[in-house]
């Protein structure tokens, strides 16, 4: 593949950023259980941060094999939504490079490889599939790598479960806070909250938690549909 130079620069800063997050995911899916092998098959055929943490966490929880499996497919299943926008930049594309890119790519390298390739369209520079694959697989590599090496270390420092538990919600509470960039998502994650504390003494974990990410989900859609409905409807108007 051309274009590795562009493609190191770009992905350099997602791989530094990945290297903690993929040590912790690694130590956490180890305290919970899962073997190195299984820890890295997971990271190279799921490939999601958010689903490897919250498969650690359901696991903590004693939840089911079924509950963890549909946790996975909804977390992840906004990758078909990331990688179905980069279609069209990929029409000239061999199809294992496609592929490829859409297996490798993550909400970061997605971010990237947009904003380079809506770029080249407006003729600000040159984009080519190399130079997103270049991105996506460097990053794929730095997370599977990340994750065996914490599930390694993993078996050697062994912590209290109750202390890995706190570890855990730290973690996700250091990756919601970025997330946290406009009102409607604060009020989103604030009731997806509220409601999980409010179903959790009558619900087991696994399913409280995917009830509340529909829930959450299908709201922050709907608000989100509307205010654009609104706007639309404004410039109309004027």
């Amino acid at each position: 593949m051309t274009g590795y130079k562009e493609g190191i620069r770009e992905a350099l800063p997602i791989m530094v950023g990945y290297v903690p997050l993929g040590l912790a995911a690694g130590l956490l899916l180890k305290q919970a259980g899962l073997s190195v092998l299984q820890i890295g098959l997971m990271s190279m055929l799921v490939f999601g941060g958010s689903s490897q943490f919250a498969t650690a966490a359901l696991l903590m929880n004693e939840a089911s094999f079924m509950d963890i499996l549909l946790m996975i497919i909804l977390l992840n299943s906004r990758q078909m939504l990331f990688t179905s926008s980069l279609a069209k930049y990929l029409k000239e594309a061999p199809l294992f490079k496609t592929l490829l890119l859409c297996q490798c790519t993550t909400d970061e390298s997605y971010a990237m490889n947009m904003f380079q390739f809506e770029k080249a369209e407006k003729g600000e520079g040159q984009r080519s599939v190399d130079n997103g694959l270049w991105v996506a697989c460097l990053t794929y590599t730095t997370w599977c790598v990340s994750t065996i090496v914490g599930a390694l270390l993993g078996g050697i420092i062994a912590g209290p479960e109750a202390v890995m538990n706190y570890v855990l919600t730290a973690m996700f509470i250091g990756l919601l806070i970025p997330q946290l960039k406009t009102r409607l998502i604060v009020m989103i994650a604030g009731l997806s909250g509220l409601l999980a504390l409010a179903l959790a003494p009558f619900l087991p974990t696994g399913v409280n938690i995917m009830l509340c990410t529909l829930v959450s989900s299908y709201l922050g859609y709907w608000l989100e549909k509307r205010r654009m409905r609104h706007l639309r409807g404004k410039r109309r108007n004027l």
